[in-house]
């Protein structure tokens, strides 16, 4: 074999062998990136709540009892209203500015829109009877009352904050869904430091 066909042959040697390196490069870092991928989604998986699972968590804190101002064991309307106003108004001024309406809406992906309907006097402010207009118009308590009684009972209260924190609907809070109901606990608190629980039910 002369030179120039000893030349050719050793380019198409050494780029057959490139390109075999290569194709082992990039089918590793494939079963890589499989691999993470099964890991994350086992591991939100093992991480998600059922409707049961969140009762049991949510009942081993105070947030219902805060609320339930008679002791009765169940929330009626105004026990609801009282709660929610009292917590919508974060810096206590007994009034709810549009920033605090906005801000506790928004928490929940409800439509921060409409402010003007609930502001009647256009004062830039909600007091209590503005604000209780509005609540009695959006039905919330209604919404979570499964048994129709016009009072939520503690399973109510709980299904109907699991079903807002469930966003995709799929019966389950997933990582994404329970790490914004911990920025929900955080924001409003509980039992830890003598406060309520805002709840704003879907329809």
């Amino acid at each position: 074999m002369n030179r120039p066909e000893k030349s050719v042959l050793r380019v198409v040697v050494n780029g057959l062998c490139l390109f075999g390196l290569m194709g082992m490069f990039a089918c590793s870092n494939n079963k890589g990136s499989e691999e993470s991928e099964m890991a994350s989604e086992g591991a939100a998986t093992a991480e998600s709540w059922d409707n049961e699972r969140f009762y049991n968590d949510f009942s081993s804190n105070n947030y219902f009892k805060v609320w339930d101002q008679n002791g009765d064991t169940f929330l009626d309307d105004n026990e609801y209203l009282q709660g929610e106003y009292r917590n919508y108004d974060t810096n206590r001024d007994n009034q709810v500015d549009q920033e605090e309406w906005r801000t506790a809406h928004g928490v929940y992906g409800r439509d921060t829109v409409g402010w003007a309907d609930w502001d009647i006097d256009a004062s830039k402010f909600l007091d209590d009877q503005e604000y209780g207009a509005g609540f009695n118009r959006a039905g919330w308590v209604r919404a979570w009352d499964s048994d129709g009684d016009g009072r939520l009972s503690d399973r109510e209260f709980s299904a109907g904050m699991f079903k807002q924190f469930d966003r995709n609907g799929d019966g389950q809070l997933d990582a994404e869904e329970r790490r914004a109901f911990q920025n929900y606990q955080q924001r409003w608190g509980g039992s830890a430091n003598g406060g309520g629980t805002t709840t704003t039910p879907s329809k």
